[in-house]
């Protein structure tokens, strides 16, 4: 007779304050309607399995119990002497308290399957009816809390493009710069050191108009200065497409595995970059392959949005677009720019940082690496825990992004 009852107790956890919080709570009443809806039916046992016995918290599950029965109103005997028994059980099941085993998310899922089941009961009770279907109750609440975090579940990765996907600045945009000045017959020449001065500003037009603020303050255009910006930008750009179809900016370590990995993992992919669009199809055509684009369900760049990085602009556009929440992406930055606008947006990031931005501040990052590393090439810790991977995959990710939901 008790059957059903241990199987249902035995289920709850760590977890259990909050679920019973619920249960007692406002929405008691509706748990407990005509319908009963969301009680399990015939087909526990086979959901639960061999993972989920021995737990712990038998002792809030009796006193759930009594309480279920007060608010029943069980006018019959056996629901009185139902009640009864559970008192007397109370102080020797106090001393039954062990580790639940690991549960999966699939019996989650299987379970409340099987939950959303309704059983309508009668109007007479009898004991077993009662132990049965409040131990039905107590499952459904107890799923109920482990459900709202399974909403949270990592769905999808938002990749910066511009030191993330590949070290773009260094060694394509800055030498791409240096030939648009070049042959629009300039003298300019931006070096490392002043790149990453420049660096601070997004956007490549961004960085020419702080260049003639701050550097060449005299320096007549000669006609209207945001033609001339955006002519130089496009040259720039159509040289930086060069570049990357010989092979002058590769990707970085570990970019294309995950990403491969993550579309056969079904994990959805998108993009939130300043870079302009023609740069992105260019990084993914000729590092990747000429597919690589269909590889995203959004790409949000360039001018798509009103203020570039560190604004959450970006992130907001992706968010919308793949009507999630922040709470179930996972952001890949490597500035502390790209950071602060996934973080305001709400999004976990996980950080890989460049040769520019490994002094940058990256304070509530939920990883900071050196990159994302190989089976055999080790990715460095610089911040935050990987747990025991050494590189990133897709179940790394899930783990960091799991720990930055707590």
């Amino acid at each position: 007779m008790l059957a059903r009852f241990w199987a249902a107790a035995a289920l709850l956890d760590a977890d259990l304050g909050t679920a019973l919080a619920d249960a007692l709570g406002a929405d008691l009443a509706d748990a407990l309607g005509a319908d009963l809806a969301d009680a399990l039916g015939a087909d526990l046992a086979d959901a639960l399995g061999a993972d989920l016995a021995d737990a712990l918290g038998l002792v809030v599950a009796l006193l759930l119990m009594l309480a279920v029965a007060f608010f029943l109103g069980v006018a019959c005997l056996g629901a009185a002497l139902t009640a009864v028994f559970l008192l007397g059980c109370f102080f020797v099941a106090g001393m039954r308290a062990v580790s639940c085993q690991k549960q999966s998310r699939l019996v989650y899922q299987k379970v409340y399957a099987d939950a959303t089941k309704s059983i309508t009961l009668g109007a007479e009770w009898r004991g077993q009816e009662v132990l049965d279907h409040c131990g039905s109750i107590l499952i459904h609440w107890h799923f109920r809390s482990r459900l709202r975090y399974m909403g949270d579940a990592l769905q999808a990765l938002i990749f910066d493009v511009d030191g993330t996907l590949a070290d773009t600045e260094r060694n394509g945009h800055r030498p791409a710069f240096n030939k648009a000045f070049a042959a629009a017959g300039l003298d300019w020449v931006w070096s490392v050191e002043l790149y990453g001065e420049l660096l601070k500003v997004t956007g490549g037009k961004e960085r020419i108009r702080r260049y003639l603020q701050d550097h060449r303050p005299d320096f007549e255009v000669g006609g209207d200065v945001e033609a001339f910006i955006s002519g130089l930008h496009l040259a720039k750009n159509r040289l930086y497409a060069e570049m990357v179809a010989a092979g002058d900016v590769p990707l970085r370590p570990g970019v294309k595995r995950l990403l491969l990995e993550a579309r056969a993992a079904g994990m959805r992919l998108a993009i939130a970059t300043t870079t302009s669009m023609e740069n992105v199809t260019a990084l993914l055509e000729h590092c990747i392959g000429s597919e690589a684009q269909s590889w995203f369900e959004v790409i949000g760049a360039g001018d798509m949005v009103p203020a570039k990085k560190p604004a959450p602009d970006i992130y907001y556009y992706i968010l919308e677009a793949l009507r999630l929440r922040p709470e179930q992406c996972l952001a890949l930055e490597d500035s502390g720019n790209g950071l602060r606008s996934a973080l305001v947006a709400k999004v976990p990031t996980l950080v890989t940082v460049s040769d520019y931005t490994v002094h940058d501040d990256f304070d509530g990052a939920a990883v900071v690496l050196d990159h994302l590393g190989e089976p055999e090439l080790p990715a460095r810790v610089l911040a935050g825990d990987l747990g025991r991977a050494t590189y990133v995959d897709v179940d790394a990710l899930r783990a960091v992004h799991a720990r930055a939901m707590r």
